[in-house]
């Protein structure tokens, strides 16, 4: 429960980070999971974890092929444009650090 609620934490800023939309309601139903799942853990004498990986792991799911089938709609890419930059650069400086070492 406690590690659905960190996630949640940081996607709300990395939605507005990134102008993603979308992963407002990804970060909203992970919300309602993690704090669901404490009460009915509590009722049923069961972890956390077992009551909320599944849901979280279903809207986490949902959301990537959400992602995979609008960027191969619209033809975008896979990458948002402001990580399309950094995945790019990440790349590239990857790259020279295995030109430099062999």
């Amino acid at each position: 429960m406690w590690i659905a609620f960190v996630v949640v934490v940081h996607l709300f800023p990395v939605a507005a980070l990134i102008g993603y939309p979308i992963i407002y309601v990804v970060a909203a139903l992970i919300t309602v999971a993690a704090l669901a799942a404490f009460p009915i853990a509590r009722a049923r004498k069961l972890t956390g974890s077992a009551v909320v990986g599944a849901p979280v792991g279903l809207v986490l799911l949902a959301a990537a092929l959400f992602f995979v089938i609008a960027a191969a709609v619209t033809g975008s890419g896979v990458f948002h444009p402001l990580l399309r930059g950094w995945f790019a650069s990440s790349v590239g400086c990857h790259e020279r650090v295995l030109r430099a070492s062999s």
